[in-house]
């Protein structure tokens, strides 16, 4: 049983030991609160992550429509930075959590309580890309995005992006010599 719940749900998250002290989330039991009725079972494809047990299962308001949904880790990355993340939005009208494709496919997803949704991804030794979003109306919208890289001789640092203006991209771009 998982320390985490809501005002009306507990869940179970049944994780397999794995090699190297990582663990993998195979399957999450949602439990009616008070009566641990069985109200869904969610199989997960998550690879082995190193984030312990206690703290594989996350409950917060990811989508901003006041009901909590479920956050769970998909992938740490390997040998590299990026990792990915389940989640799995409470559909008040179904009564279940569903999992959303979109926003599990984004890398390193950071959620702000101020709306916005965060996705970042180190794409070489030498550019870092982000990505902004907001749930509009139900709906994941990209409102932003910035790219920055290092020039191929090293000497400058290129930052550039786009964001959401009123219904429209505005572009912007910025070049700094790196201080040798």
């Amino acid at each position: 049983m998982q320390e985490q719940g809501t005002a009306h749900f507990t869940f179970a998250l049944a994780i397999t030991p794995d090699f190297d002290g990582r663990h993998t989330s195979e399957r999450l039991r949602v439990l009616a609160r008070g009566t641990d009725t069985v109200v869904q079972e969610v199989e997960i494809a998550a690879m082995a992550s190193t984030i312990p047990p206690a703290q594989q299962l996350a409950v917060m308001d990811v989508d901003f429509d006041g009901w909590p949904d479920i956050v769970l880790p998909n992938a740490d990355g390997g040998a590299g930075p990026n990792f990915s993340l389940d989640f799995y939005l409470y559909d008040a009208l179904k009564g279940q959590f569903v999992h959303h494709p979109v926003l599990s496919g984004l890398s390193q997803p950071m959620v702000a309580g101020y709306g916005t949704i965060t996705a970042a991804a180190r794409a070489s030794c030498c550019q870092h890309v982000a990505e902004r979003y907001r749930f509009i109306r139900g709906q994941l919208v990209l409102t932003g995005e910035e790219d920055i890289h290092h020039t191929s001789d090293g000497k400058w640092v290129v930052t550039s992006g786009t964001r959401m203006v009123g219904g429209r991209w505005k572009a912007w771009s910025n070049r700094q010599r790196v201080p040798y």
